[in-house]
């Protein structure tokens, strides 16, 4: 909570010294606090993570003041962020735990919250240079920079808080580096270790440029004629047939003119009209278009405004990555699915409206057509309801207000003012405009509102919206959400302890109802509705001592699972709600463990009032429910694969320290891994545990019932997902997303022939060969694109060899441009491939570059090589270095 103007009053501590017989008195007062802000530098470091039997691992925090002030105890608390809980065998526990041999308290506040509070006997931080160490156990492990959250903070109660400047970053310094296996392995059996350049340039080996496709998803079919090409320039015309809209589109960007229709034009012409196309296939026909590339005659024909739509999207792929010089071609195109997915999570934090809009543009793009909008989870709730102001004025901000009555208590390193990516929120006139946005670019956008569980937000808006309501004199009981005499004890996954809505009271109906009328309206005349996703995921043991779960379970007698029976009363009634207030005309979503109960039974389908889509994400192979996406769509579901071992883009793409992303169910997804997901049989993507311990199919059907699909016609897609817990800037966003999306659509859009069956196998010979294609199609095309669309996506470390006597380099992405040095000298370029001469070199520093002519030239991450005594390189760590950025053009270094 903010208090500006009070940095004046002091808030007093009494120490009685036992000892010496006096009272002292120590105030804090903000120029305290401020000075903390300032002066205190802290550092964290992983310490050991293989003395813990994988259940927990040792990290130290240096505080150390290095200013010209004493700091004394006072009254003062050190916030700071923890993925997982802090000293587990003792928290969390209302009166903390005091950490072994230093005079410090540390205490969990809610979530990934906690606090350090100095003891009675804290002797103070002297001027200068004065040190404290604080060892601390923290549960599970740590092998990655980006899991140590930036913005502490120092607090006390009526003052400001102030962040600690020592840890306002991205990249951040204040945390320690990753060097020893101690550190960079979670547990003992763990087989991943950071790559080597050696390692990178062996993954990168058979990357070897190949010919690029010509078009990124690859279509069904396609002709080429090698006698010539067509340049697209502004003296072309569009003929306008049929889909006026796409046609507007079409002139639009590429700033063409509409033929006018009454003259016989002899202008070169792009005809969009209104056909069928003749497709003798299983793939989802109301999507086909055919397109024809003739010397004076363009021709875009399908029977649906969304086939053009499509056709006319690769034509600009053609054009625009051919510098608008077009080969004769012939497509007949249409996708596998007819479900191609993206989700994003902007409630961990918040992504900002123009982000979404240029995230739905890419989308279209690469012919993806459904937006899974997380709008709502424990850490923030980001759309307007009219009932409800508090839902956004409290639930969508995050700030120092341990009350919860004016924002949510920070999390995932938002520090103690809502300006912060924690706090953030759509406008209705936002949210219109992301709709027509995405009715423009033919993607549908479906909402989730994530209930039971995962509703920390909401809790705390609907209490403040409940306090409000009884101040001004108004029945509010009906309203509430949560059981206000419910004493059970839980702790979520995300380690909150107040995050799932109370089932058995009919205000969680009423709020269900509310939020579906007033989404329903925000949709209404900008894009209708259909989809509305319930979340469903992750819910805790939540109502053990409810008295409204008592007098309800006393009513339809004794269930023998509680929490399950009740998480199924749940989702029954809050679908029921949904379709009373549609009047039946959605379709719901949920999270696939949102609709199984205990021992794995899935929950009736004929009881629910609508069609319900099940997206599954739980696939982890040695977890033993992998079948769990057939299961239910042999029993009539309809199911969207979002599997989190290959679709999960919150992964790091490496196994390396420096890799921002979580790793709780792949140690790393890179674009090969997602490009390599088969998705007509799950179970043949079996490939390693996480520890990274071979676990093929074979393995895993003699582990668990390998269920067969009976009713493909029900697995609808695939899904990407996108998690935002350690995703704070729009270049973090970039970053985890790109190139991974481009490989989701490519699985989305176009079965390969290499793709496993449940009667045959992969085929790894032509499953390289399309890995190379389409790898040098990243490198040539694709990437270069996104460049110009202002996407920072990521690029990857180069690998590199000491072949004889040259260094050869390797990138993941055939055509990328690398640059080295020696011993901070000036720069050189090659191309990856080239050797480079190693006699004489010592130490030397490689970086790849973006490539893409006219923007601003970007640089991966730094690699290190000694080349010592002629033979093979020892090659260090890759540099802690942020990555480099300098305006450079193409054709200055070529």
């Amino acid at each position: 909570m903010q208090h500006n103007g009070l940095q004046s009053i002091k808030i007093c501590s009494i120490i009685m010294l036992i000892g010496a017989g006096v009272l002292q008195v120590h105030c804090v007062k903000q120029a305290t606090l401020n000075y903390i802000g300032g002066n205190l530098q802290i550092k964290y470091q992983v310490i050991n993570n293989l003395n813990g039997n994988a259940e927990t691992f040792n990290a130290s925090i240096e505080l150390k003041n290095n200013g010209t002030q004493n700091i004394l105890k006072d009254s003062w608390s050190l916030y700071f962020y923890s993925l997982y809980m802090v000293e587990p065998a003792h928290l969390p526990h209302p009166s903390g735990y005091i950490i072994p041999e230093v005079d410090f308290k540390v205490y969990h506040v809610n979530g990934g919250l906690f606090k350090l509070v100095p003891t009675e006997q804290f002797k103070g931080l002297s001027a200068n240079g004065g040190m404290i160490y604080l060892n601390l156990v923290i549960q599970y492990w740590s092998v990655s920079k980006s899991d140590i959250l930036p913005s502490w903070y120092v607090a006390a109660a009526n003052l400001t808080p102030v962040d600690i400047d020592s840890t306002i970053c991205e990249n951040c310094e204040f945390v320690g580096d990753f060097t020893q296996p101690e550190q960079y392995k979670r547990y003992e059996e763990d087989l991943y270790q950071p790559y080597s350049a050696q390692d990178r340039y062996d993954r990168y080996k058979y990357t070897s440029e190949s010919k690029a496709k010509i078009l990124v998803p690859t279509p069904y079919k396609m002709v080429t004629d090698s006698t010539g090409t067509v340049f697209l320039s502004n003296m072309w015309k569009i003929r306008c047939l049929a889909y006026e809209i796409e046609c507007n589109y079409l002139s639009e960007y590429f700033n063409l003119e509409m033929e006018n229709k009454t003259a016989k034009s002899l202008d070169k012409v792009i005809v969009i009209k209104n056909g069928e196309v003749n497709l003798n296939t299983s793939l989802y026909k109301q999507e086909a278009y055919h397109l024809l590339i003739k010397s004076d005659e363009i021709e875009i024909v399908s029977s649906t405004d969304v086939g053009a739509f499509y056709g006319i999207q690769s034509l600009i792929s053609l054009a625009e990555s051919s510098n608008n010089s077009i080969p004769f071609v012939e497509v007949t195109d249409a996708p596998r699915y007819q479900y191609r997915g993206m989700h994003l999570d902007v409630a961990r934090n918040f992504v900002q409206k123009n982000d979404v809009i240029q995230l739905l543009k890419v989308m279209a793009k690469y012919k993806l057509n459904n937006f899974h909008f997380h709008l709502t989870d424990d850490e923030g709730w980001r759309i307007p309801m009219n009932w409800c102001p508090e839902l956004t004025a409290v639930g969508g901000r995050r700030a120092h207000d341990l009350e919860e009555k004016s924002s949510i208590i920070p999390q995932f390193g938002s520090g103690s003012t809502i300006l912060s990516s924690g706090s953030g929120y759509y406008t209705k006139e936002d949210y219109r405009e992301i709709l027509l946005e995405a009715e423009r670019h033919h993607i549908r956008v479906i909402p989730e509102v994530d209930l039971p569980g995962h509703a920390h937000a909401a809790i705390k808006a609907n209490l403040a919206h409940f306090n409000r309501l009884r101040r001004d004199g108004k029945e509010a009981f009906d309203d509430l959400i949560v059981d206000l005499e419910d004493r059970s004890e839980y702790l979520s996954t995300q380690m909150f302890t107040d995050n799932a809505v109370n089932p058995c009271i009919e205000g969680t109906y009423k709020f269900i109802k509310n939020v579906v009328y007033d989404l329903i309206e925000l949709h209404r005349g900008y894009q209708n509705l259909t989809i509305f996703h319930l979340g469903g995921d992750e819910v805790a043991e939540s109502w053990t001592n409810s008295s409204k779960c008592n007098d309800l379970l006393n009513t339809i007698g004794n269930l023998s699972s509680r929490d399950l029976d009740l998480m199924e009363y749940f989702v029954k009634n809050a679908s029921q709600s949904v379709s009373e207030v549609s009047n039946n005309s959605l379709h719901l979503g949920f999270w696939e463990d949102g609709i199984i109960g205990k021992d794995e039974v899935l929950y009736e389908k004929k009881d629910f009032p609508s069609e319900v889509i099940a997206f599954v994400w739980q696939n982890i192979w040695e977890w033993g429910v992998a079948n769990r996406a057939y299961k239910l769509a042999n029993s009539d579901y309809k199911v969207v694969l979002s599997p989190a071992t290959h679709l999960y883009f919150d992964q790091p793409y490496e196994p390396d320290p420096n890799e921002r992303g979580l790793y709780w169910a792949s140690r790393f997804t890179d674009t090969k891994k997602t490009f390599s997901f088969m998705p007509d049989y799950i179970y043949a993507n079996s490939d390693v545990k996480r520890s990274g311990e071979p676990y093929l199919e074979k393995d895993l059907c003699n582990s668990m019932n390998c269920t067969q699909l009976e009713k493909p016609q029900n697995i609808l897609g695939i899904q990407g997902q996108l998690w935002s817990e350690t995703v704070r800037t729009r270049e973090h966003l970039h970053y985890m997303i790109f190139p991974r999306l481009i490989a989701l659509a490519e699985r989305a859009w176009h079965k390969a022939n290499w793709e496993a069956s449940a009667s045959s196998p992969a085929n790894e010979t032509l499953q390289k060969e399309d890995w190379l294609e389409f790898a040098s199609t990243l490198g040539l095309k694709e990437l270069p694109r996104l460049a110009q669309d202002g996407i920072f996506y990521r690029i990857p470390p180069p690998g590199v060899q000491l072949n004889e006597e040259y260094l050869v380099v390797g990138c993941e992405f055939p055509g990328m441009l690398v640059r080295y040095r020696e011993q901070q000298g000036p720069w050189y370029m090659v191309v990856c491939g080239d050797n480079i001469p190693a006699s004489g070199k010592t130490k030397m520093e490689f970086q790849t570059s973006s490539r893409a002519a006219g923007t601003e030239t970007r640089f991966s991450r730094s690699v290190y090589v000694d080349v010592a005594f002629g033979n093979s390189p020892t090659v260090f760590s890759v540099s802690r270095k942020l990555i480099m950025c300098t305006v450079l053009m193409l054709i200055g270094f070529i």
